[in-house]
């Protein structure tokens, strides 16, 4: 049905109890018009979520499924015309403490099936006497900028992050207009076209890296014998600026350091332009990552390319791309049409209802396979390897709605996710699971010659399968635990991948019960710092993501107005920059890190403002820990020169 307006609108007030989580709520539906609502139900979805469990009073709860819940009136007393209608609600079923984890949208489906979008008009935290509202995320800019360095840091500090690990520039000159390419020979053609599109993609209004008829600096270029791949040297000289690597990436990574010397200095009057000295580089990890799940929010083609180079702005060299999930799947697999006819969308009446925020209306996508290979190739060429994720066993709701065979029939509604789904985790002991993954594995391994594929194997819940006659019927009914029969079916997925050459990457579950051995493998460790180190002490190639520092959907401080979420604490950027990923790791174990990586998770990302919020420059911090070795860093630097960054939406 047509979505329709009227003269309705939602306001919600939620109440803090004393151990700094909201323990209640109000949603007053106020019903301004002439009409009578009988018969109509009340949708709503966001972050908050409610359960059988949660107390509701002024309405019955009739269908809950993650964050998408919808009420009834009680005794069938809806809103008449001019009235108000109160629900009372309970503590939710995940702790909520800022205001992007409550509500985001909200709808009538009358009793005719047509549907009414109800405008959320205010949204308030009561905090004893307190009243709290949403930060406000778009500032106008000042009149008056302050210059992003201070004298104290421009005296000895040149506008580069991450900073390079050898530095001795001397003095300052007269700013170049431009950089002059002039003609390279073909070997540097490439990486003088990658960085030249680079730039126009990410300053599209800028033109200094153009050749400019005056004033503009000569770039040399020189090949090096026994560089690393991606170790560059930048010569300064009065006339021209030599850049020297042995590989593409190198090349790129200087073009990219020269390019963010002469931009700033050109927008910033505080920061200089060097006249002579070089810069000697290589990153301190081999690892530099950043994960982003599309399957919560959707990202189209134009914004993944996007961002792949605001990546590489930082020098970042991995994007985990987080394909699918229990809200949504979003890659074409030709043998299996339905994964994005249904699974890709959300809405009233969908096999995914819009959680999430999504509203009445259907909202989705998903990338064929000739944008991925085009989205790869793009990645190659700024010396990003994209790793692509199928979440498994668990987080695969999406999936099982969109493929009936691929749930077991006389399988029971008996658990339910961390996110409240039903039902979500693939069984690992049919065979109709196998079948299914050998052939999305054979339509998509082709389109990721990075030859790293990432299983997930993340928040299985500890009672999935076990009213499954699949399993209780087994010989493998010795399996006592979801861990274990997860064991098994990463043994065989680890197996599949290692016999086709590929690495298999996998969430910190995946050690439990040896599911993914130490062989061809590596691990990302999210939780917490501890995990980590225990992962290298057991064998594995571990990747440090820490929720504390490098979970960029973290809310940022404290306070309700702030957005993010808050099961790892709060995240500041200073805090997300001090991090140490190894601290207290001796020499050996420090071998088995890999590197780091930031993840943002989508959930809370409704808007371009509160991804660009909370996403940058918190990348940045990141970055610069991949690339910058230790005695290196320095806070007061970063914390000015940040601020010459790119974002994504400019937000």
């Amino acid at each position: 049905m047509p979505d329709q307006a009227l003269p309705i609108q939602l306001h919600v007030q939620w109440v803090f109890g004393p151990k700094g989580y909201i323990e209640s709520g109000t949603l007053s539906l106020i019903n301004h018009g002439e009409y009578s609502l009988e018969g109509a139900k009340l949708c709503v979805s966001g972050m908050v979520r409610f359960t059988t469990a949660t107390p509701v009073s002024g309405a019955l709860l009739l269908e809950a499924i993650s964050n998408y819940a919808v009420f009834v009136p009680e005794q069938n007393s809806p809103p008449t015309p001019e009235t108000t209608w109160c629900i009372e609600l309970g503590e939710p079923d995940y702790p909520m403490r800022h205001y992007t984890e409550g509500l985001v949208s909200a709808y009538l489906c009358l009793a005719d099936g047509v549907l009414v979008t109800v405008p959320i008009t205010k949204t308030t935290a009561q905090q004893g006497s307190v009243t709290h509202t949403p930060k406000s995320l778009i500032e106008a800019p000042s009149e008056a900028a302050e210059s992003v360095l201070s004298d104290d840091i421009a005296c000895d500090s040149w506008s580069l992050v991450p900073y390079p690990n050898d530095v001795t520039l001397q003095g300052s000159r007269e700013v170049p207009s431009g950089l002059d390419f002039g003609l390279p020979t073909l070997q540097w053609q490439a990486a003088v076209a990658n960085f030249t599109s680079l730039a126009a993609q990410l300053f599209p209004q800028e033109s200094w890296y153009k050749p400019q008829s005056s004033n503009s600096l000569a770039v040399e270029f020189s090949d090096a014998t026994g560089f690393t791949k991606e170790q560059y040297r930048l010569s300064f000289h009065p006339d021209h600026v030599t850049v020297m690597a042995s590989h593409a990436s190198g090349f790129l990574y200087g073009l990219i350091s020269l390019g963010q010397l002469l931009r700033n200095s050109i927008n910033e009057s505080s920061i200089a332009f060097p006249a002579t000295g070089e810069i000697n580089d290589q990153p301190a990890h081999e690892w530099r990552g950043c994960h982003l799940d599309v399957a919560r929010q959707f990202y189209g083609v134009d914004t993944i390319e996007q961002f792949l180079c605001v990546m590489a702005w930082n020098k970042l060299n991995r994007f985990h791309w987080h394909l699918s999930d229990d809200e949504a799947w979003r890659v074409e697999i030709k043998a299996y049409p339905e994964l994005t006819d249904v699974g890709a969308w959300r809405g009233h009446d969908k096999a995914i209802p819009p959680v999430l925020g999504a509203g009445s209306q259907t909202i989705g996508g998903f990338y064929t396979q000739q944008q991925v290979s085009t989205l790869v190739e793009s990645a190659a060429r700024l010396g990003i390897i994209v790793v692509p994720e199928l979440d498994m066993p668990g987080h695969s709701y999406a999936a099982l709605q969109s493929i009936a065979e691929l749930a077991d029939p006389l399988e029971p509604d008996s658990y339910r996710s961390l996110q409240g789904f039903p039902n979500n985790c693939l069984n690992p002991l049919r065979a109709e699971t196998y079948t299914f993954i050998e052939r999305v594995l054979e339509e998509l391994l082709p389109l990721f010659p990075g030859n790293i594929w990432h299983v997930g194997a993340d928040e299985v819940p500890d009672t999935a399968w076990h009213a499954a006659p699949s399993i209780n019927q087994s010989s493998a009914n010795n399996f006592a635990t979801a861990r274990s029969l997860q064991a098994v079916f990463l043994k065989r997925l680890h197996a599949m991948l290692t016999q086709r050459g590929v690495t298999t990457g996998a969430w910190q579950e995946a050690a439990n019960d040896e599911g993914i051995s130490t062989d061809n493998s590596y691990l990302v460790a999210w939780l917490d710092a501890d995990i980590a180190k225990h992962l290298a002490s057991c064998g594995y190639q571990v990747v440090v993501s820490a929720g504390q520092a490098y979970y960029l959907d973290m809310a940022m401080a404290d306070e309700w107005s702030e957005p993010g979420l808050a099961w790892a604490g709060s995240v500041s950027l200073e805090k997300s920059y001090g991090f140490d990923p190894t601290e207290g790791w001796d020499e050996y174990l420090k071998h088995r890190c890999m590197g780091v990586q930031a993840c943002i998770w989508s959930e809370q990302m409704t808007n371009t403002a509160v991804f660009d919020y909370l996403v940058f420059p918190r990348l940045s911090a990141m970055a610069e820990t991949a690339w910058t070795h230790k005695h290196n860093k320095d806070w007061k630097r970063f914390s000015a020169l940040c601020k010459t960054m790119p974002t994504l939406f400019n937000s």
